[in-house]
């Protein structure tokens, strides 16, 4: 069935839905996109090469077909994450070609590694799939990973500004999409050590201000802030494509510019940039990374001032701004840049939790610890101990790609690579390169990439 038709039966269908097919309010949270630009709400029902994709809606009394050519990615809604969170050897798998699996490591040999996982039991991957193997022996401490909707959202009153078009965030696939002056806010329960991460794109030219530990999920009219209610002093981090700049904004008194503004050295022409911002009240700062590189760290000459939990979004009414993948977790306080070691064309190397590193051949992980030669004896390195074990990239063995493959992305963390055999209500069947078949419970997964 061509898209535009299928489209327009589903838009002008006014069929009762069977019992058999009917949608929960949690299918219509899912959104398939296709490659003209369309998107539907519904609920994927089922995938096979044969017929395609499967798509429901509650005015259908059956599903309708779309040849998956014409999709390029499905959002499958708000799902729990799946995570190996409570085990003593939580361990991230880092795959050369970009895939990623989190679960309880079990075992490592000359050629194979055990992984435990929530959404696919017990799997066996080739070592030489292996790129880095990231010990995390407790959670990540994330706080709030992805958005999904923005039903717990406050959208802000932003009629007072003047001289400006005003208008409202707007939620869609994943992203908050704003092109005129709008507030959005929401409490997240933050503590004073956090790090926030999101991809930022925009049209021609952006102005943005995220209010930092506020509790107020109205925007603030900083010229009239002694008639605004009652609001604990937060910090207001504002960005344009040229320059950045803090400020530490109070209920009464003076606002305080920390130091000057940063200039932003974009490379011209560009339109995206992965941010992350760090908050820490032992550091007494705020500090902006942007595609990986530390611009600046704010120090608070008069200590930690923030008093709020929640995080705010003004667009101020310039350009075109969508905001994806936001991500916000705990933060240690200790290092700006987590430390990392590359990988060595003929040794493996690992980095320990006091920054130590030690280099050999990588021989096992059993009985839960890890084993390396070096220097004509064989270490053992307790579980706790290792923050890093990168592989030498002459253990490597390339995959042809596959043309028809697909990316599913989990909920929590991870991904994987590979052709889409089939998708039910309760899993969906994988064709991995170098893994081989693997089934997936569909409850892990937030996202298909075509």
């Amino acid at each position: 069935m061509r898209i535009a038709a299928a489209i327009a039966i589903l838009l002008g269908a006014c069929f009762q839905a069977s019992a058999a097919t009917t949608v929960t309010n949690k299918g219509l949270q899912e959104t398939v996109l296709f490659r003209n630009g369309d998107s539907l709400k519904g609920e994927l029902i089922s995938f096979d090469r044969t017929n395609g994709i499967a798509w429901m809606r509650p005015e259908l009394k059956k599903p309708v077909h779309f040849d998956f050519g014409s999709v390029t990615e499905i959002y499958l809604g708000t799902r729990p994450a799946m995570d190996a969170a409570d085990s003593p050897t939580r361990t991230v798998l880092e795959f050369h070609n970009g895939n990623e699996l989190v679960g309880s490591l079990l075992s490592i040999t000359n050629d194979r590694v055990m992984l435990d996982t929530a959404y696919a039991g017990k799997l066996k991957i080739p070592l030489d799939q292996v790129a880095t193997i990231l010990p995390r022996a407790r959670h990540d401490g994330v706080i709030f990973n992805a958005l999904h909707d923005d039903k717990d959202w406050t959208h802000g009153d932003m009629s007072v500004i003047q001289g400006v078009a005003v208008g409202d965030w707007m939620y869609h696939n994943g992203s908050l999409v704003g092109g005129a002056a709008a507030s959005v806010a929401r409490g997240m329960n933050l503590p004073f050590q956090m790090r926030m991460d999101f991809d930022m794109y925009w049209q021609n030219s952006f102005q943005i201000a995220i209010g930092l530990h506020t509790d107020s999920l109205e925007p603030i009219s900083l010229n009239a802030r002694e008639q605004e209610p009652d609001f604990a002093p937060f910090y207001s981090f504002a960005m344009s494509q040229s320059v950045a700049y803090l400020r530490l904004v109070p209920k009464t008194g003076p606002i305080r510019q920390l130091g000057q503004p940063e200039i932003l050295r974009l490379t011209p022409g560009t339109n995206h940039a992965k941010v992350s911002i760090f908050t820490s009240d032992v550091r007494k700062s705020v500090a902006l990374m942007m595609n990986g590189r530390l611009i600046r760290e704010w120090i608070d000459p008069q200590g930690w001032s923030a008093g709020g939990r929640g995080v705010r979004f003004v667009h101020q009414g310039f350009g075109n701004v969508r905001i994806a993948n936001l991500r916000v977790k705990k933060w240690d306080g200790k290092s700006l840049t987590p430390p990392r070691v590359q990988a060595n064309a003929n040794v493996d190397v690992m980095l320990f939790r006091d920054t130590a590193i030690l280099a050999g051949q990588f021989a096992a992980f059993t009985n839960g610890a890890f084993h390396l030669s070096t220097g004509g004896a064989v270490k053992t390195i307790p579980f706790n101990e290792l923050n890093q074990l990168s592989l030498a990239t002459q253990r490597r063995r390339a995959m042809t790609n596959d043309t028809n493959q697909v990316t599913v992305y989990f909920t929590g963390r991870g991904r994987l690579t590979g052709q889409l055999k089939g998708w039910g209500r309760d899993k969906a069947e994988l064709s991995v390169p170098g893994v081989g078949d693997v089934s997936v419970r569909a409850q892990a997964l937030g996202r298909i990439k075509f």
